[in-house]
């Protein structure tokens, strides 16, 4: 048995014996894992289903070894609730692993998520989308010039604007916003024209969000 394996094990087995626990799913990028071969890991991410708990979601980071453990313990009134408002980070766990499971319950809510998530979010109104697409626009006109900015304030608002442009294509096409740390690996998925304008090297800083600016513009 590997460190990684044994590390893993022991805690699983920690929560596995608390009485309050009904399921343990592990999510992230470390759910496809081999922990007996895979070594190179530096956190690992679980959802841990529990009975009841004074809030509907309990979050806890501990630290074994160097292996850093994400911990959410969700309450089964959380899980209902976090299906009903269409909570993204609770549906984004409708791919996680069941390392655990009582009466088949982590399995129902899996389920449930994935149903839910491919329903899609709540639709914005168009108007709501113009006003956001205006309020974006106003505020990549102030960055046309440099002056006024020193050089590390006009890049940290430069990548403000990219920042809300990008979650704006994902709502202007009544599609999930991902995570900020996920934004480029996605757009890189769903939409080329915008990856190859962020990477263009010859673009200046402005022209990259004007560009982009405008091809979401088009998107119907």
């Amino acid at each position: 048995m590997s460190k990684l394996s044994e590390i893993f094990n022991k805690e699983i087995d920690l929560i596995k014996n608390d009485e309050n626990t009904l399921s343990i799913v592990l999510v992230g990028s470390s759910k496809n894992l081999d922990f007996e071969k895979d070594t190179k890991i530096n956190d690992i991410d679980l959802f841990i289903f529990t009975k009841e708990q004074d809030e509907d979601q309990i979050r806890i980071n501990k630290e074994i070894s160097s292996i850093e453990f994400d911990l959410n313990y969700i309450s089964k009134k959380g899980c209902e609730d976090f299906i009903d408002t269409k909570e993204y980070f609770f549906l984004k766990i409708n791919d996680g692993k069941i390392i655990y499971d009582t009466d088949d319950y982590a399995k129902e809510i899996l389920q449930k998520c994935k149903n839910v998530y491919d329903e899609g979010p709540e639709k914005t109104s168009e108007e709501i989308k113009r006003d956001m697409m205006l309020e974006i626009k106003s505020e990549i006109k102030k960055l046309i010039s440099k002056d006024g900015f020193e050089d590390f304030e006009y890049d940290f608002f430069v990548n403000i604007a990219l920042r809300d442009l990008i979650r704006m294509y994902y709502i202007k096409n009544d599609k999930w916003v991902p995570k900020d740390k996920k934004l480029i690996k996605s757009i890189k998925k769903d939409d080329k024209r915008i990856y190859d304008i962020l990477k263009n090297k010859s673009f200046d800083k402005y022209e990259i969000l004007v560009n982009i600016y405008d091809n979401i513009n088009e998107c119907p």
